[in-house]
């Protein structure tokens, strides 16, 4: 408990992008939730921003049949939303890929949605591409891309964020 307030309090203003599990994410933020329905992305955004982050990316939410959705959101509007085929391996570092991946989009200078579209498909093909070391949980295949047979990352790989708004996402802070 000290920890997660530490962690809102001193951290959360300084995030423009939250980036979590939805499970994970609704049950920090929205601990008290009394709606009839599970919070949706949009409410956890607005958790979020009343700590002060501008922007959320809510992964693995519960779609229909065998999808996971992701949703780009911020307090105001749903920006993007992603669906991927649900994996039946359980993964550890899975998040952790895509954070970084995104980070290092960001920081490379791609705007948020596009950083976004192209870090859950950089983590679709390492999941894809994932493997068990040992009895646990697969871990991702961060290095894909540079299997013997591929010269150059998969040009071909679907581009699957939707984007909602017409509108970019000016300036985000890094």
């Amino acid at each position: 408990e000290n920890y997660l307030d530490a962690f809102s309090e001193l951290m959360l203003p300084q995030v423009t992008v939250l980036c979590g599990n939805y499970a994970t994410l609704s049950r920090w933020l929205l601990p008290d939730w009394q709606g009839q329905q599970a919070p949706s992305p949009r409410d956890v955004a607005r958790a979020a921003a009343d700590k002060g982050v501008a922007y959320t990316l809510v992964t693995s939410y519960p779609g229909a049949d065998h999808w996971l959705e992701n949703h780009l959101a911020s307090p105001d509007a749903l920006l993007a939303s992603a669906r991927f085929d649900r994996f039946e391996a359980r993964f550890s570092g899975a998040g952790d890929t895509l954070s970084a991946a995104l980070v290092a989009l960001l920081c490379a200078g791609a705007d948020l949605q596009t950083a976004c579209a192209d870090a859950l498909n950089y983590l679709d093909q390492a999941l894809d591409g994932g493997f068990q070391p040992g009895m646990g949980n697969a871990i991702p295949d961060r290095l894909f891309w540079s299997d013997a047979g591929d010269e150059t990352p998969d040009a071909d790989a679907p581009d699957n964020l939707q984007t909602l708004s017409d509108s970019p996402i000016d300036n985000p802070r890094h």
